[in-house]
């Protein structure tokens, strides 16, 4: 069965905080906002670097919550050149680990010219704390693994947006109509 793994948006400070977790399923981080091993983050440039011999680089990502570095090896060092000082950039990747620094190997990025993104991301972890009542509603599904809108409504009254931006995030899906399920990370 192939299984495709949603890049979750997380803030760079919960990424930096979660537990780094390596075994059979691979290398993930335990985090507030659950289990990761694909994200996305978006932050500012803030530090590029790029060895001599060319066959190693980095850039340092600062979203205001945290800096971490995405870092390039051999012909991916290329992508790194895209981007500069300053920029605000999007970067799908896969958290991985040296001498317990936590870092991002990109899997791809985007340098954003608006920057409304910036806003928009910042109003979207406005609640990204891990309080309140999308993080409780996404806390409920995942512990039960199948809910039911119904049960949801009981005891979150307003949950409907919460759902609608649960969905629309990715976190989790409707696989039959009233029933929701965490998608699988």
């Amino acid at each position: 069965m192939f299984c495709v793994r949603a890049a979750k948006k997380i803030p760079i400070k919960l990424l930096l905080a979660g537990r780094v977790i390596s075994d059979e399923k691979g290398l993930r981080v335990e985090t507030k906002a659950g289990e990761v091993s694909n994200v996305r983050v978006m932050g500012r440039i803030v530090e590029i670097f790029e060895n001599y011999e060319k066959t190693y680089g980095f850039f340092s990502i600062d979203d205001e919550t945290g800096v971490i570095q995405a870092r390039f090896f051999g012909n991916n060092l290329k992508l790194m050149k895209k981007a500069k000082l300053g920029d605000l950039v999007e970067i799908v990747g896969r958290p991985r680990t040296f001498q317990d620094v936590l870092y991002l190997v990109p899997d791809g990025f985007s340098v954003l010219n608006d920057i409304n993104w910036e806003l928009l991301r910042k109003l979207e972890f406005a609640d990204a704390g891990g309080d309140g009542p999308k993080h409780e509603i996404l806390a409920f599904i995942r512990g039960k693994g199948e809910v039911l809108r119904e049960d949801i409504a009981k005891q979150w009254p307003d949950s409907q947006g919460y759902i609608d931006d649960l969905k629309y995030d990715g976190e989790i899906y409707e696989p039959r109509p009233g029933i929701l399920r965490v998608v699988e990370q």
